[in-house]
């Protein structure tokens, strides 16, 4: 996996399907925003969370967005898997209010 930042987005290119997300703001306020990824739906992926300590996070999910509502300041990794499937997508995401 590459990635690369771009002002204020992380791009990830995931070589082996040739996808490209772009995660936004970043770092951000815990509201992080998914973009040109061929990701139509986020219901079709298993999302998880976790904080440098390998520990779940909670969140909220709202159409291409996900929400760190409780979640301190920091670095966080987002996991997105789709469904039946064994592609996973692996984002860094850093949040600082």
């Amino acid at each position: 996996i590459h990635e690369r930042l771009v002002g204020s987005e992380m791009c990830i290119r995931d070589s082996p399907k040739n996808a490209q997300i772009i995660l936004y703001p970043n770092p951000g306020n815990g509201n992080i925003h998914l973009r040109d990824a061929g990701i139509s739906n986020l219901a079709n992926y298993e999302i998880a969370v976790f904080d440098l300590m390998g520990r779940n996070i909670s969140y909220v999910q709202n159409g291409q967005t996900i929400q760190l509502v409780d979640a301190p300041n920091g670095i966080y990794f987002i996991r997105l898997k789709e469904n039946n499937s064994s592609h996973t997508i692996s984002l860094k995401y850093y949040k600082n209010e």
